[in-house]
């Protein structure tokens, strides 16, 4: 007498198959029998079935209930889960996956962890987006202006940090700040001869901002300059115009007295300059 092991159902002139194992199986229950989600065996007639709740064509031999997540095998009286696909989870991975996950790494959180603006993740994958070291954030960190990603400070300066307008160096610590440009003050030095400006009363630039200068070098180079005694005209010390040429005022001169000619009535005998009283 041959036994169906599922159905234990005589197969008696039928169609059946004999398993590696020696097993026979009929070919109904072949083809429509119950088989172990995990294993994909048909269950025998003398074997357990563990199935999982809502889901009743899922089941599995008591050796096969493995955790979906870690892969150890559940015991019959161990408490256990489901993930949110119906799969069966132990406690221990339940637990876990209810922890948040980093967002840089996506793996759950056990443990202190780090909150960045609002976005969890492991101290260890807090890194700088540049040279990937890793950024501790009691020290502070920047980011980048191009992606929005955090920058070690170090990187900052490379990647954010003003340049120098002389050197083009990234000015590291403080800087000075003059005409929308920026410099170490070592390098804010006027252009004609070398002095530091840094700590000058007065700084000066060309027209074209190109330039800086120290206050006597720029008189020397940019002042219009006296007929006659050939010296700057100073803007806080305006002078005077006499046919197309600039003089100091104490330069423009009655060629008799020697006092000066500005703002009084004068007048010219051959190609000197006479005032009104010595006339």
């Amino acid at each position: 007498m041959i036994v169906c092991s599922v159905c234990d159902k005589m197969v008696r002139g039928s169609k059946f198959y004999t398993e590696p194992n020696g097993k026979i199986i009929c070919d109904n229950c072949e083809n429509t029998g119950l088989r172990c989600t995990k294993c994909k065996n048909l269950f025998l007639s003398t074997e357990n079935r563990r199935v999982l709740p809502n889901l009743p064509n899922v089941a599995f031999h008591d050796y096969c209930f493995d955790c979906v997540n870690c892969q150890r095998t559940i015991n019959p009286n161990e408490q256990f889960f489901q993930n949110e696909n119906g799969l069966p989870m132990c406690l221990s991975c339940f637990e876990i996956s209810k922890l948040p996950k980093c967002t840089v790494c996506q793996k759950h959180l056990s443990g202190p962890y780090l909150m960045i603006e609002n976005q969890p993740m492991h101290k260890e994958c807090f890194k700088c987006s540049s040279c990937f070291s890793q950024i501790v954030p009691e020290q502070g960190f920047f980011k980048n202006k191009a992606n929005n990603q955090p920058l070690c400070s170090n990187c900052n300066l490379k990647l954010n940090g003003s340049k120098c307008g002389k050197c083009n160096l990234v000015i590291e610590k403080d800087g000075v700040s003059f005409s929308y440009k920026d410099y170490h003050r070592e390098c804010f030095n006027c252009d004609k001869c070398g002095t530091n400006l840094t700590h000058m009363k007065r700084t000066l630039t060309d027209k074209e901002n190109r330039s800086i200068y120290c206050e006597p070098c720029f008189n020397n180079n940019f002042l219009p300059r006296c007929s006659k005694c050939n010296n700057p005209i100073l803007p806080q010390l305006p002078g005077t115009t006499y046919e197309d040429k600039t003089f100091h005022k104490e330069c423009f001169t009655c060629g008799r007295c020697k006092r000066t000619l500005a703002d009084r009535k004068f007048f010219k005998a051959g190609s000197i300059l006479i005032c009104e009283s010595c006339y």
